[in-house]
């Protein structure tokens, strides 16, 4: 640790107070790692990065804040129901809550519809439910694992009538270690997923109609993620290999050391921000935004009906451009010792272009 480090780290603890023990050691402890991954030699290389400590904070706090609204969103209405709209019925099915102490688990897989999941450190390994008659959530463990899943919706057949859902269900699972779980996988309709303050192996998940949040979350090995009108948002993380594929939704991804990216969208948006990554983009009918980031190896970025726009970006190595009907827009960065735009050499950036402008500055 270099005193210059390690001085930027004393100062961003000081603004740090309000967060639980945990929640600073993590915090404090990841980006000891952030800085030695970045080689930072001067004070200003890591202020134009991730800001002063006090400005680091603000957005520290504020993503804690953002994951605690989302985690409380839906345990505000314990009235929801399911309600026929023609107007002629009103069928009310009040929420139920209920919490499950369980032995250990160290994996956990969901098979949910309208339900929010919520995954994060606690004091222990808990389980809060809250659903309703209509559609009850059952968890069961099975050796090490705990089977999240939604039953079936029963089907009546003596009244004929449109039916509409106004409310999810909720499912909170605490943990009493950074460590606990190895796995979390499966699936979700209709409903989100929100980790916080984990260390996994694996995370492999398809969504369908939600958003996954993820802060404060390091993976090992590899984190798989699908999604179909879904949105991602991945924050002060450390994720070894994230591979996605998304229709209808956007990707963001803030402040984390992506060791390789692979990440396809479609009619969406990819932002990159302060991160350090390996990065290949393949978006349609979407932009592309990545700043203040480091870059490292071979970097593939595309975007077919949509811009790509690059600032404050430090690499020597090759970042290959490839834009149909966009613009790409270049500026503020540190390419290397070379700008080459024929070759594949090392130390060069590629830009191909139809129908768009290439702005460098």
């Amino acid at each position: 640790m270099t005193p210059l480090i390690e001085n930027f780290i004393s100062k961003l603890a000081l603004n740090l107070t309000s967060l639980s023990t945990s929640e600073q050691k993590y915090t404090l402890d990841f980006y000891r790692d952030f800085l030695l991954d970045g080689d930072f030699q001067a004070k200003e290389e890591i202020v134009k990065e991730l800001g002063t400590p006090d400005d680091l904070a603000k957005e520290i706090k504020q993503d804690y804040v953002k994951f605690l609204t989302a985690v409380t969103a839906s345990a505000n209405d314990p009235h929801a129901s399911d309600n026929y709209f023609n107007g002629l019925r009103v069928k009310r099915y009040p929420r139920r809550k209920r919490t499950i102490t369980l032995e250990n688990f160290n994996q956990v897989k969901l098979a949910v519809k309208t339900t929010d999941v919520i995954i994060h450190q606690g004091s222990q390994f808990q389980i809060t439910v809250a659903d309703y008659s209509s559609r009850p959530i059952e968890t069961n463990l099975v050796k090490q694992t705990l089977v999240v899943k939604e039953a079936p919706v029963e089907k009546k057949n003596s009244v004929i009538m449109f039916n509409r859902l106004t409310a999810v269900s909720r499912v909170e699972i605490t943990v009493p270690k950074l460590d606990s779980l190895t796995k979390i996988s499966g699936q979700s309709h209709n409903g989100d997923i929100m980790l916080q303050n984990l260390k996994l192996k694996n995370i492999v998940l398809n969504l369908h109609n939600g958003d996954i949040y993820i802060n404060n979350v390091r993976v090992s090995d590899e984190f798989i993620f699908v999604g179909q009108n879904a949105d991602c948002f991945v924050t002060q993380s450390k994720i070894a290999q994230l591979s996605s594929k998304v229709q209808n939704g956007d990707g963001s991804f803030k402040r984390s050391i992506l060791k390789q990216i692979i990440t396809q969208t479609d009619d969406g948006d990819i932002e990159i921000n302060q991160c350090h990554a390996n990065i290949s983009l393949q978006a349609q009918d979407g932009d592309v935004l990545i700043r203040k980031s480091q870059l490292t190896d071979q970097n593939i970025v595309k975007s077919t009906n949509g811009d790509l726009k690059l600032g404050q970006l430090a690499h020597d190595i090759s970042v290959q451009l490839k834009v149909n009907d966009g613009d790409i827009i270049y500026r503020n960065s540190s390419i290397g010792n070379s700008f080459n735009s024929q070759s594949m050499q090392s130390d060069s950036l590629i830009a191909t272009l139809r129908d768009g402008d290439i702005i460098i500055k």
